[in-house]
């Protein structure tokens, strides 16, 4: 039962390491920089947007 323990708490402790290194080692020093090019304008996605869902509720304010 010991050895089983043992090789259970190697097993892991292999297993997060290779995960940690593996993490390390795939990374990049490169930042993803989007192009200036792709812009947002939401003048223009406020004033073109069509058949938008709308809510509508039942007033029951002056009920008696």
């Amino acid at each position: 039962m010991r050895n089983f323990k043992w090789f259970a708490a190697a097993a892991a402790g292999a297993l997060i390491l290779a995960s940690v290194a593996g993490g390390w080692t795939a990374s990049s020093t490169q930042a993803f920089v989007p192009t200036s090019d792709l812009r947002i304008n939401p003048l223009q996605m406020m004033t073109t947007a069509k058949d938008l869902p709308t809510q509508t509720y039942q007033d029951q304010t002056f009920v008696f």
